[in-house]
């Protein structure tokens, strides 16, 4: 077991401090000391492995239990510590997730994934120009892997600088154009520039890229409700209801193009099901 293993290389190498010169080390002590490091390794990085199973199925608080024991074996582990940030991050942890990135890049400071997700887990908490300092990292390190630029563009976004957001988004997909995400990000971004016909033509290709996607769907419905184009509003936002049943921003929205085409009853029904999806809509 990994106490065993622990036990055996705290016997190995905690001595009392010689009185008289120690013996030259042997081959053969070497050797068993190399052996139980190397088994200390391969236990650390076997519950990194169990981790990993756990966190793919969901079960983060287990998927923790694993890291804890990995760092245990092995303190300078940089995966490890990456890998309980991603864990604390998906329980909405987001400070405790930044202290294990903090040391997985202390450990590792080329360590992409470490930057790229620390600039999430900060923007988790709001602190938008630490998203950006962390993107504009993971960038210089690896310029050719668009996970950064989109992490960088939606900081931007969320900070209402919908140009640098769509330059970064543009450069996303670039990288990476069968990313529907990257087309769907820009699109908001240009929707909330009031360039509505921009916003559409992005949708569209993510909506190609991803058809099951609801949201797709319904952003562009409203892009098209913007433009006072109300049954292309509809026909999108049937789609969305249709992908998603329990939308409830998709039926608000619905309603409110119903209502413009003078279709009140069906409006209302509409607005009744908002509500009941979501009080905040009543």
């Amino acid at each position: 077991t990994a106490s065993d293993v622990q036990e055996k290389v705290a016997a190995t190498l905690s001595a009392p401090t010689p009185t008289t010169a120690p013996p030259t080390p042997t081959t053969e002590s070497a050797s068993t000391v190399n052996k139980i490091l190397d088994n200390v390794l391969a236990l650390s990085e076997n519950h990194v492995t169990t981790g990993v199973d756990y966190f793919k199925d969901g079960r983060y608080e287990d998927a923790i239990q694993e890291f804890d024991q990995a760092i245990q074996l092995d303190p300078d582990f940089a995966i490890a510590f990456m890998d309980r940030g991603l864990a604390y991050y998906h329980l909405g942890e987001n400070q405790t997730a930044i202290s294990d990135y903090d040391k997985a890049i202390q450990l590792d400071p080329n360590y992409f994934k470490a930057y790229l997700h620390r600039g999430l887990a900060y923007s988790g908490l709001g602190q938008y120009q630490a998203t950006i300092a962390d993107s504009t990292m993971a960038i210089q390190l690896d310029p050719d892997n668009g996970l950064g630029y989109g992490a960088r563009g939606h900081a931007y976004a969320s900070l209402g600088q919908y140009q640098d957001a769509i330059a970064n988004y543009t450069m996303a997909i670039q990288l990476d154009p069968d990313n529907g995400l990257g087309y769907g990000a820009r699109g908001h971004a240009y929707a909330s520039l009031g360039q509505y016909q921009d916003a559409i033509a992005n949708y569209t290709m993510a909506i190609q890229l991803d058809p099951d996607n609801g949201l797709g769907y319904g952003a562009r419905g409203h892009a098209y409700y913007e433009l006072g184009e109300y049954q292309s509003a509809v026909k999108d936002l049937d789609q969305a209801i249709q992908i998603d049943p329990n939308y409830a921003w998709a039926y608000a929205a619905r309603a409110a193009a119903l209502w413009e085409l003078g279709q009140s009853s069906l409006s209302d029904k509409d607005s009744e099901k908002a509500c009941e999806l979501d009080r905040s809509l009543c």
